[in-house]
């Protein structure tokens, strides 16, 4: 790989630029913005420049870190990948605009950012504010208690989240994949109030995004005759970054500001993926500014631009403020398991209102899919999909030439991989159904230990603990469901009650008799009814009393954390009176065990339930919230003064604007 001197930024002046660019041909130059996180510098440039390597034939080597440095975060880098002349990567650089060293800063000094929870919380009531304001208050369907109980499963998730990050560090020592998950969301948390609520560390990250492009095309057009061609890759809060700063370049006056912000006139590509870019828009309509102020038209009419012809943003006397040789091409790339990044017809909409045609960025453009197993970690295995750049590079970056050495069809866009929609929705809803298999075998063990039961059969604990375990799970999906949804939704209702049913007549057929009479025995030792349609006495009072917390949590205040702490307490008064009933006492000759063991095993039992509650809640609201875009679609509506709608089973049909 052949790399460049630094390029001094106006914002941190260095000594000398003689030896910004060296003397082999350039004629387009990638620039990556990473997203949230504390990211490494350079890391991002590192990848994008690794996964162009690799669509070469053969792929080209991945190269350090240190290679790529320049060790000043004031400096732009603009490195070459080493190739033969004949490569069609030969006169490609790469940048990299940093700026995770802000929020970095923030975090460290811990006396600016609000606390997850609470700002959670005033989005809620953003959101609530933006309902009222918008949709006619005759006609609401949402109430306080609703949005209450927005804000209590707001809490959820980031409790959840801190639990989950438990599971997965356990999976990642037993070597089975690693991601730190609650990182990933805490950083995004923090980034995100970062850059939409603080104008000033707005300012300071997207004046970053300015400099570097105005830095990069001065000493390009000092070195090389032409015109440079930039294309820009974003992920994730970056692309807000991007937006923003292209956005105040195409609204700024004629002749002010030029220098600073004539860098969109070289701009020809622009790659989003995982992009919250939408969400942006609809929770922080004033961090927009209007690309063409005034609602000034380009040449031709908005609805008949085209992709070949020039676009010309006029002042209001009619003067030219900014002229792009072409529309940008933007693509935006979103896997349906990313809980961050969305299809973004808000983004599509918001350049329609504002008769902006500085974008080639159609309903065509926007590619969603399932690629990536794990819902979260989807938001950032974007980084290790060849194909994913590959498309972008042979539409956007080198349209006319083939990376790979034998040529071929132009490249289609990227699209689901088989089955792993079925796998990225099954993972969540399957880990919930471990944890509590997990947890009805910790009581199990514990109680046939502590009350000296032998001889069980592997066939007759695998049966009591599935069927033990099916109960359960209906249980924690009744009693979930209503709290998780608008309570006025009555199918919500019935698909618990569904639910509950199949995991009790899975428990009543497979369950065998003396375990469900052992439960029931505390209850059922007055009198001995006769069994009903072949049902046990035991069975189905057993069946009966697991209806209780459900019951209970219907009438409840809908706040997630009361609701889940009453049906464990409802669960362990239960199982300890069952167990208890049957403890040998002082009746016997025989010593009477040690208490100790069932209590450490009710205890265990308690706590792998409670996780898989909070799983199940949060597989739950990422499936209906966020991979079926109901809260983001939601907002849509109120933005449009419409009352939300109840979603039906089918699959959302995306707008174009």
């Amino acid at each position: 790989m052949d790399t460049t001197a630094g390029l001094e930024s106006e914002t941190e002046p260095q000594p000398s630029t003689q030896s910004a660019f060296s003397g082999r041909p350039l004629e387009q130059i990638v620039v990556a913005i990473h997203g949230v996180g504390n990211q490494r510098r350079f890391d991002t440039i590192r990848t994008v420049a690794h996964r162009l390597g690799k669509l070469s034939d053969p792929p080209l080597p991945v190269m350090p870190l240190g290679f790529f440095s320049v060790g000043s975060c004031g400096q732009v880098y603009v490195s070459q990948l080493d190739v033969e002349e004949t490569h069609p990567l030969w006169k490609v650089g790469f940048a990299e605009v940093y700026w995770a060293d802000v929020p970095r800063g923030v975090v460290t000094m811990g006396d600016t950012l609000e606390e997850s929870k609470a700002w959670g919380r005033t989005i809620v009531g953003r959101a609530q504010a933006l309902y009222r304001g918008q949709v006619e208050q005759s006609v609401c369907q949402v109430s306080g208690a609703d949005f209450d109980m927005v804000a209590g499963v707001t809490e959820e998730i980031v409790e959840a989240v801190d639990v989950m990050e438990n599971l997965l560090w356990v999976a990642g020592k037993a070597g089975i994949f690693k991601f730190d998950l609650a990182p990933l969301l805490t950083d995004y948390i923090g980034d995100v109030q970062l850059v939409a609520e603080f104008q000033s560390y707005r300012k300071e990250i997207v004046d970053r995004f300015h400099d570097a492009l105005t830095t990069i095309v001065e000493h390009f057009r000092d070195r090389y005759p032409g015109s440079p061609e930039i294309h820009v890759i974003a992920h994730s809060e970056g692309t807000v970054i991007s937006f923003l700063a292209m956005l105040d370049a195409l609204a700024s006056a004629p002749g002010q500001g030029r220098h600073r912000y004539g860098w969109i006139e070289y701009v020809r590509g622009f790659m989003t993926i995982g992009s919250p870019i939408d969400k942006h828009i609809i929770l922080w309509p004033r961090l927009w500014p209007n690309p063409v102020p005034g609602g000034a038209l380009q040449t031709d009419a908005f609805e008949t631009w085209s992709a070949d012809k020039p676009v010309l943003l006029k002042a209001k006397d009619g003067s030219t403020r900014v002229r792009l040789p072409q529309p940008i091409k933007w693509r935006n790339y979103y896997d349906f398991g990313d809980p961050i990044g969305f299809q973004l017809d808000t983004a599509r909409r918001f350049l329609r209102e504002a008769r902006c045609g500085a974008f080639q960025f159609g309903f065509d453009d926007d590619y969603g899919f399932s690629r990536y197993p794990l819902p979260g970690k989807a938001h950032t295995d974007y980084w290790s999909d060849t194909d994913l750049f590959r498309h972008f590079v042979d539409d956007v970056v080198l349209p006319n030439v083939s990376l790979a050495a034998a040529g071929g069809p132009p490249t289609k866009p990227p699209g689901n991989k088989p089955l792993m929609s079925v796998v990225s929705l099954s993972i969540p809803y399957l880990l919930a159904i471990a944890l509590h298999v997990a947890a009805v075998y910790v009581m199990f063990k514990g109680t046939t230990q502590f009350l000296s039961q032998k001889g069980w059969t592997m066939t007759d604990v695998v049966h009591t603990v599935i069927a033990l375990a099916a109960l359960l799970t209906g249980v924690t999906v009744a009693s979930r469901l209503p709290r998780l949804v608008q309570q006025s939704r009555g199918r919500w209702l019935v698909l618990s009650a569904g639910i509950f049913a199949l995991g009790a007549a899975f428990c009543l057929w497979m369950v065998p008799p003396q375990v469900s009479a052992f439960l029931a025995a505390p209850f059922l030792e007055r009198g001995t009814p006769t069994p009903l349609f072949g049902i046990a006495p035991g069975g189905a009072f057993l069946v009966t009393v697991a209806l209780l917390p459900a019951f209970v949590c219907w009438l409840l205040p809908r706040r997630p954390r009361l609701g889940r702490r009453v049906m464990i307490g409802i669960g362990a008064a239960i199982t300890a009176l069952a167990v208890l009933h049957a403890y040998p006492g002082s009746s016997t000759a025989e010593p009477s065990p040690p208490l100790w063991p069932f209590v450490l095993a009710l205890l265990l039992f308690l706590y792998l339930w409670w996780l898989a509650i909070l799983t199940f809640d949060l597989s739950f609201i990422w499936h209906r919230y966020i991979r079926n875009s109901v809260a983001l679609d939601t907002l849509r509506d109120w933005r449009e003064k419409k009352d939300t709608k109840p979603r039906t089973l089918r699959a959302r049909q995306p707008k174009d604007y």
